[in-house]
């Protein structure tokens, strides 16, 4: 009798093994993809963060296009703005940027940056690892914001990203 019990106890063991290495293997794919996530954020916040040197490119007017300035939207869950400027009589073709290039910047009535009101400043930032990119600086009002929804890559053009 006493080998029947431990044929038994075998018997269950090598059953509850599956169970065991299941959840293990589900516990290890949990880890490696919170492991995987925190890596890519923090190489996002480290961009965000980088040294860089700034110069001021351009300073130009808002174009107002369907009675707004800005068109906020986003793109694979990242804020992207769409505007047009206007410099010495030329006007821009759509400039899409996302949040991480661009600031709005919104201008009360009574605020010290009343006079950059519909104005945007283009800065080209130098990054410690010599890379270049525009930052802009939109100053608008609210009411001259429009949410346009979820964008896409459709259309074939260019972003400044």
């Amino acid at each position: 009798m006493g080998r029947r019990k431990q044929g038994l106890q075998l018997s269950r063991k090598k059953r509850n093994t599956p169970l065991i290495l299941g959840i293990v293997v589900i516990v290890l794919l949990i880890i490696t993809a919170s492991i995987i996530f925190l890596i890519r954020s923090s190489n996002q916040k480290k961009e965000r963060t980088a040294t860089y040197t700034q110069t001021l490119s351009m300073e130009a007017n808002l174009v107002e296009v369907e009675g707004y300035y800005v068109g906020e939207g986003k793109l694979d869950g990242v804020k992207h703005y769409i505007f047009q400027v206007e410099k010495d009589g030329e006007k821009s073709s759509d400039i899409d940027v996302s949040d991480m290039y661009a600031e709005l910047i919104y201008v009360e009535e009574n605020s010290d940056n009343k006079d950059k009101l519909g104005k945007v400043i283009a800065y080209e930032r130098t990054y410690s690892d010599n890379k270049k990119h525009f930052y802009y600086e939109i100053y608008v009002t609210k009411d001259k914001v429009t949410d346009i929804g979820e964008l896409s890559l459709e259309g074939g053009e260019d972003t400044e990203e």
